[in-house]
C-alpha cells in the first residue's frame, strides 16, 4: 500500500510538473529590445531634400536664373543679372519654393550683400513676401518675387557686386498656408 501511494503521488507531481510547464509554453512572453540613434546631419539632410525651389525664371531676357541642383533637388538658385545699366533700373526674378515634407514649413528669407562694402549703396531689394517668413502646407508651395534696383549709374568703371539670399526653413507650429 505504501509503494501505491509513493506511485500516486510521483504521478499527480508529475501532473502538476506537466501542467505547469504546459502552462508556461502557452503563457510565453516576446520581448523586442532595441535602441535607436539619428543623428541630427541624417535628418536635416533628409528634410532638406523636401522643400526646394522647383522652378525660377527670370522676367528679362538678357537677365538669366538657373536651379542648381549639385547638392539636392533645388537648394540653390543661381541670378545673372545684365540688364541694369543706370539708376533706377530692375530686374525681377520668380521662384517658386515647394514643400514635399509631411508638415507644413515656415520658410523665413533674409538678403545679405556681399562683395565690396558699398554693394548695398548700387543694389536694393525687394520681394512679395517684404522680407516675412510664410508658412507652406504640406505638398504645396509659394512664389518669391525678387525685384533688384540699381540704386546709382555707374560711372568709371563696370560694377561687379554680389549678393545671397537665405531661405530658413524649420517645422512649422501650424498647418495653414499663408
Amino acid at each position: 500500500m505504501k509503494k501505491r501511494r509513493s506511485i500516486i503521488i510521483a504521478f499527480i507531481l508529475a501532473a502538476i510538473l506537466v501542467m505547469g510547464v504546459g502552462y508556461a509554453a502557452l503563457t510565453d512572453m516576446l520581448t523586442i529590445e532595441g535602441e535607436i540613434k539619428v543623428p541630427l546631419e541624417n535628418a536635416n539632410d533628409a528634410f532638406d531634400e523636401l522643400v526646394y525651389f522647383s522652378s525660377a525664371e527670370a522676367s528679362n531676357a538678357q537677365d538669366t536664373i538657373e536651379i542648381n541642383t549639385s547638392v539636392y533637388q533645388g537648394d540653390t538658385v543661381d541670378i545673372f543679372i545684365n540688364s541694369l545699366a543706370i539708376k533706377d533700373q530692375t530686374a525681377t526674378f520668380t521662384m517658386k519654393i515647394q514643400n514635399d515634407f509631411e508638415n507644413a514649413v515656415t520658410v523665413t528669407p533674409a538678403v545679405n550683400n556681399l562683395g565690396s562694402a558699398t554693394s548695398a549703396d548700387w543694389l536694393t531689394f525687394e520681394s512679395n513676401w517684404s522680407g516675412q517668413a510664410k508658412t507652406i502646407a504640406s505638398g504645396g508651395f509659394e512664389t518669391y518675387i525678387l525685384t533688384v534696383t540699381l540704386g546709382k549709374t555707374p560711372t568709371e568703371e563696370e560694377l561687379m557686386a554680389s549678393f545671397q539670399i537665405d531661405f530658413d526653413v524649420t517645422t512649422a507650429t501650424t498647418t495653414s498656408a499663408s
